[in-house]
């Protein structure tokens, strides 16, 4: 979802209001101007949330009225449990533009953190981020640098993806880097979710190095997610091909994204989700 980006979209993701924002959704009060008033925000401030929920795929949106997606009801099922839905809402900020992520999150962790991450020193000031993600202005002419703050803030607060630990401040503005290994089963409904259209292996080196892959957007090297690969394989969940050297991975095809929320909710919940 390449929406239309702009500097009143400053306020960084809180978990807390987004499950606010989906509890009264679940519960039938589906109109944004009304949940704006019940919870006290303004105007600028609810339609953040709407641009992070639609990113999220937690919400669909139409006509004033929010509609929960299948995804958006597994994750309100986790609420209880951060190890799961914050890897699994961050993935889907950090996913890439093109893909329907965020631009700021993508491009701030991917490839302004994770190269930093893997350099010599693995602190980072606000400043720094603020010029690096200029480069990407032929991507999105009307970047705003002071958005930046948004998506460190929300990387590190303990309201955003604290939990996660990748980024946590140091002074003023300056954050260290940090890598997060998720479940395994998290990290195979990213596969799946991120698995091109029409391909039936990626390689090793694609969910290593590759953009909006596990091992950029969580700064994991080989031998962080080898070992996940492994009990992925080991569960049937993937099918590890090693073609002259070069190693490789397949879904299973009688497996969907879907399955795999379902798998994890019967593992960390005693409700599961029917359709």
């Amino acid at each position: 979802m390449k929406g239309k980006l702009n500097s009143g979209q400053k306020f960084k993701v809180e978990c807390p209001l987004i499950f606010k924002i989906l509890d009264f959704v679940q519960q039938g009060k589906t109109n944004i101007d009304e949940i704006r008033c019940d919870l006290s925000i303004g105007k600028n401030k609810i339609e953040t949330y709407n641009y992070y929920l639609r990113i999220m795929d937690l919400v669909e949106y139409e006509k004033k009225e929010f509609i929960l997606t299948d995804f958006g009801k597994y994750i309100l099922k986790l609420e209880d449990y951060p190890e799961v839905y914050q890897p699994l809402l961050y993935y889907k900020l950090c996913r890439g533009w093109e893909n329907g992520g965020h631009f700021y999150y993508s491009r701030v962790v991917n490839n302004i953190l994770y190269d930093r991450y893997f350099s010599a020193d693995n602190c980072i000031d606000n400043s720094e981020i603020r010029e690096k993600i200029l480069d990407y202005k032929y991507e999105y002419e009307n970047i705003d640098e002071k958005l930046v703050s948004t998506v460190t803030n929300g990387m590190s607060s303990s309201e955003g993806f604290g939990y996660l630990g990748v980024l946590k401040k140091e002074g003023r503005s300056k954050y260290k880097i940090y890598s997060y290994k998720p479940h395994y089963l998290v990290c195979a409904y990213i596969l799946y979710d991120i698995w091109p259209d029409n391909i039936g292996t990626i390689s090793f080196d694609d969910i290593i190095f590759g953009e909006y892959n596990l091992g950029r957007i969580f700064f994991l090297a080989e031998d962080d997610i080898t070992p996940i690969l492994s009990k992925l394989h080991q569960v049937n969940l993937i099918k590890i091909e090693d073609k002259t050297g070069l190693k490789q991975i397949a879904k299973n095809p009688n497996v969907s994204a879907k399955d795999i929320l379902e798998e994890i909710c019967n593992e960390y919940s005693t409700d599961t989700i029917s359709n």
